[in-house]
């Protein structure tokens, strides 16, 4: 099955990331177009563990592109981050984004020049609230986390977008 696709655009490029079953486990796949989504390139797995990977969300902005994800490798759900400098074509190592021994799901990503932030759903406060981390740098290196919510509820599905200098995030 593949699942969970996420999609933004950059001029005419174009990047997908989705959640697939392919090989047997749940694996993070990438692919994009260089033309405004006329053509496109061959499918990329950029997640290889034996854990399993989803919820993928992509963005980008002059030429830089950042994906986040979540997966279980370390024995628990944290959100892993790669970026690229170069429209999907080279990949840095991943880096883990929470760092916590409770469930992280569900992370979104958004960017605006070199900004970049990343909200998900955080369970290590006693009930499920929103988390975010940022990057000045384009996702090279990334601050400490922050709750954003605080409150008895539960807070779920958030979403990230850029406009202007502004962040803006919605939540369930």
């Amino acid at each position: 099955s593949s699942e969970y696709p996420s999609v933004c655009s950059d001029g005419l490029f174009v990047h997908i990331v989705w959640q697939d079953n392919r090989d047997g486990n749940s694996e993070i796949y990438y692919k994009k177009s260089v033309n405004g989504g006329l053509n496109w390139g061959s499918d990329t797995r950029m997640t290889f563990n034996s854990s399993i990977s989803f919820h993928p969300s992509v963005a980008a902005s002059n030429g830089y592109v950042n994906m986040v994800w979540q997966d279980n490798s370390t024995g628990d759900y944290e959100i892993y981050s790669y970026y690229s400098t170069n429209n999907g074509q080279n990949w840095s190592s991943f880096q883990r984004l929470s760092n916590n021994t409770f469930l992280s799901e569900y992370p979104c990503i958004g960017r605006n020049a070199n900004y970049v932030y990343c909200v998900w759903v955080d369970n290590r406060d006693g009930n499920k609230e929103i988390y975010c981390n940022h990057s000045i740098n384009g996702g090279v290196s990334w601050y400490s986390e922050s709750r954003i919510t605080n409150n008895d509820g539960n807070f779920q599905f958030p979403s990230i977008t850029s406009s202007g200098p502004n962040f803006n995030v919605v939540w369930h």
